[in-house]
């Protein structure tokens, strides 16, 4: 079963800016990872800019450079 057809419903329901901080509050208690770090190659995600390495690609998202 996917998290997002589990989770989507209710993040849909709440107001924008309580969305906005579950969904922070879940990346910083590590819970996305953990769901989602299990079986998977991340090493694909590794990515170099600029001469330095980083384990993920480099973005941010709209709405997530509040905090």
């Amino acid at each position: 079963m996917s998290l997002y057809r589990f989770v989507w419903p209710l993040l849909a329901s709440l107001e924008p800016e309580t969305a906005h901080s579950a969904a922070i509050l879940a990346l910083k208690s590590g819970i996305i990872g953990a769901l989602y770090g299990r079986g998977y190659d991340l090493s694909v995600l590794r990515t170099e800019v600029w001469g330095r390495s980083f384990p993920n690609p480099v973005g941010l998202a709209a709405g997530f450079d509040k905090n």
